[in-house]
Parts: C-alpha cells; sequence; structure tokens
C-alpha cells in the first residue's frame, strides 16, 4: 500500500479507508511498557532508595 498524504480522519471514514488502522487503535492497542515495569527501572528504583538514604545520613 502507498503512502498518502494526510487530510483528514473525515474524508479517510468517508472514503472507508483506515479502518483497520483506526480499529487496531481503538481495540487492539498494546499497553506502553514503560521503564519503571522493566528490570532496569527496578534497579532504578532500588539506586534511588539507596540514595535517599544516604542524603538522610548525612
Amino acid at each position: 500500500m502507498p503512502h498518502a498524504p494526510f487530510t483528514s480522519s473525515k474524508e479517510l471514514l468517508a472514503k472507508g479507508k483506515g479502518k483497520e488502522s483506526l480499529k487496531y487503535f481503538l481495540e487492539e492497542k498494546p499497553k506502553r511498557r514503560l521503564i519503571k515495569d522493566t528490570t532496569i527501572g527496578d534497579r532504578l528504583r532500588a539506586s534511588i532508595a539507596d540514595l535517599t538514604e544516604l542524603l538522610e545520613y548525612m
């Protein structure tokens, strides 16, 4: 499928185009994975806790 310039959502729906991507966006869009939900996020939280303890100690 060749790319075409976007004009408006009304025009896309009137022509019947874009239904697949609209359906994906509305129904099947996967949840974004945030850094805090990864092992790196766990390590960052642990580092923050350690640094906070050091600050309180001083």
